[in-house]
C-alpha cells in the first residue's frame, strides 16, 4: 500500500503497560509499532512510563533499533491512587486528548487493551478515523469442534467484563486483527462481524543477524524463553532434560523473575538435573540475542495441551527462534502448526510428553546435515513471519477497509 496525493495516514498504538519493562508486552508493542513507521508512515506508540526517559538511547541500547523521523514513543506518567493501584482511566483520558490535539490527517488508531474499547470507540466517532483493535485472547464462551473449551464466565470477574466490553464495541469499529488462526474461528462463529485478519505476533528479523549453524550445532544447548506462566508446560521441560542427559543436552530457561527461579530451582533439585538445566532472568531484547547466537542449539515452545496454548497464544518465542536461524522444537497443536511444520523448521512433539519431547531433541541433535536443512528452512520462515512483512499486510488490510489509499 502507498500513500497517495488524496490521503496521508497516521498511525497511533495504545498499550497501557509501562515503558521499558521487560514484559513480552512491551517488547512486541515496540517491535510491531517501530516496523510499521518503517512503512513510512507516521507512528506513534502511546504508553505509560516517565515522559523524561530517553527513549531513542533506549531503542538503540535495549532493542537495537536505529531511531526514524516517522517514529516516536510519547510517555504519560503513571497516577496512582494512594500510590498503589495504577488508575488507568487518567492514562486513557490523556491519550484520547493527545489523539485530538496532535492529529493532523485521518488517524489510525490501534490498541490490544480491552479496557480501551470504549475511547477507541469514541475516537473513531469523534476523528472520524479508523479504530483497529488487535485481540490477543477471548473471553466469550463459544466452543467449536477440535478445540478446547472456553471456562465458564462467572458474573462479575475481569473475563466478564472483557467479554462484555467486546460484545458492545467489537462490531463497532473497522477493523479486528486477531493473532492465531482458531482465534478468529471462535470469534466469528460467536458474534464478530467487523472485517478481520490473522497476523501471527512477528519475528524481529535481521539478515545476517543469525546462528552460525555448524557451531551451534556443537553447543547441545536447548532454550526455552518465557515466564513461568500456567500455559508453560515445565514439568514436561524438566522430565525430558532427566531424559536427554545420557546425550549430554543441555537445557536454559530465560526470562524468570526471582519467585519463579526459586520454585523451578527446588522442581530441578528433585528431578536431580542441578547440572543439566541453567534458569536465567530477562535480558533485554539486545542481550537475549546475542545470548542464542553464541550459546544455543535449538529453541523449545513447550505449551501445555489446554484452551490459552491452543486457541489464543501467538507463539511469540517461535518467531524470536526463527528470527536468528534456530531450529525449533515445539508442542504439536493449531497454534503451532500453522506457523512452522515438523521436519521444516524444526520438530513437533507430543503436548504433554516429556519422551516426545526428549526424542524430538536427541533426533534434531544427531544429524548435522539434518540440522544444517533445517537452520536454511528456519530462515526463510523468518523472512516469512518478520516484522516488516506482518507491517505491510496490515497496513494493505487497512487501506482495503477506507478510501483514500491505493494498493501496489
Amino acid at each position: 500500500m502507498q500513500k497517495n496525493e488524496n490521503s496521508t495516514l497516521e498511525f497511533y498504538f495504545v498499550n497501557k503497560f509501562n515503558w521499558p519493562t521487560a514484559t513480552p508486552m512491551v517488547y512486541v508493542s515496540t517491535m510491531s509499532t517501530y516496523y510499521l513507521a518503517q512503512t513510512g508512515f507516521k507512528t506513534t506508540l502511546i504508553t505509560s512510563g516517565d515522559p523524561q526517559y530517553d527513549v531513542n538511547r533506549e531503542l538503540r541500547e535495549s532493542f537495537s533499533l536505529t531511531p526514524l523521523p516517522e517514529y516516536g514513543i510519547k510517555l504519560f506518567k503513571k497516577f496512582r491512587i494512594l500510590r498503589k493501584k495504577k488508575l488507568t482511566l487518567v492514562f486513557y483520558l490523556q491519550t484520547l486528548f493527545y489523539i485530538m490535539r496532535k492529529r493532523s490527517t485521518k488517524p489510525v488508531i490501534i490498541s490490544r487493551n480491552t479496557t480501551f474499547l470504549p475511547y477507541l470507540w469514541l475516537l473513531k466517532m469523534l476523528t472520524g478515523g479508523i479504530a483497529v483493535f488487535e485481540t490477543h485472547g477471548y473471553h466469550g464462551t463459544k466452543t467449536l469442534r477440535g478445540l478446547p473449551a472456553r471456562g465458564k464466565r462467572r458474573f462479575g470477574n475481569v473475563s466478564f467484563y472483557y467479554m462484555i466490553l467486546e460484545r458492545i464495541f467489537l462490531n463497532r469499529l473497522d477493523a479486528v486483527v486477531c493473532i492465531t488462526h482458531p482465534q478468529q474461528q471462535v470469534y466469528q462463529a460467536d458474534f464478530l462481524r467487523t472485517p478481520s485478519i490473522v497476523l501471527p505476533i512477528g519475528a524481529p528479523f535481521k539478515s545476517g543477524e543469525c546462528i552460525d549453524a555448524e557451531q551451534a550445532y556443537k553447543k547441545r544447548n536447548v532454550v526455552f524463553i518465557g515466564r513461568l506462566r500456567s500455559n508453560a508446560d515445565s514439568e514436561v521441560l524438566l522430565r525430558a532434560c532427566r531424559l536427554c542427559m545420557a546425550s549430554d543436552i543441555h537445557f536454559t530457561w530465560i526470562g524468570l523473575d526471582d519467585s519463579s527461579r526459586r520454585k523451578l530451582s527446588g522442581e530441578i533439585e528433585k528431578y536431580d538435573i542441578a547440572k543439566s538445566f541453567t534458569l536465567k532472568t530477562w535480558m533485554s531484547p539486545r542481550d537475549l540475542r546475542s545470548y542464542i547466537i553464541d550459546n544455543a542449539s535449538a529453541g523449545i515452545a513447550a505449551y501445555r495441551p489446554d484452551y490459552r496454548s491452543e486457541v489464543v497464544t501467538s507463539p511469540t518465542k517461535i518467531f524470536d527462534y526463527f528470527s536468528l536461524g534456530l531450529p525449533v522444537i515445539a508442542a504439536s497443536m493449531p497454534t503451532i502448526t500453522s506457523v512452522m511444520t515438523d521436519g521444516s523448521e524444526g520438530l513437533l512433539y507430543k503436548a504433554g510428553d516429556p519422551e516426545s519431547l526428549a526424542d524430538a531433541i536427541k533426533n534434531l541433535l544427531s544429524n548435522q546435515s539434518r540440522y544444517l536443512e533445517t537452520h536454511k528452512n528456519v530462515l526463510r520462515a523468518a523472512e516469512e513471519f518478520s516484522y516488516s512483512n506482518r507491517s505491510n499486510k496490515l497496513v494493505s488490510f487497512i487501506g482495503s477497509q477506507i478510501e483514500g489509499v491505493t494498493q501496489d
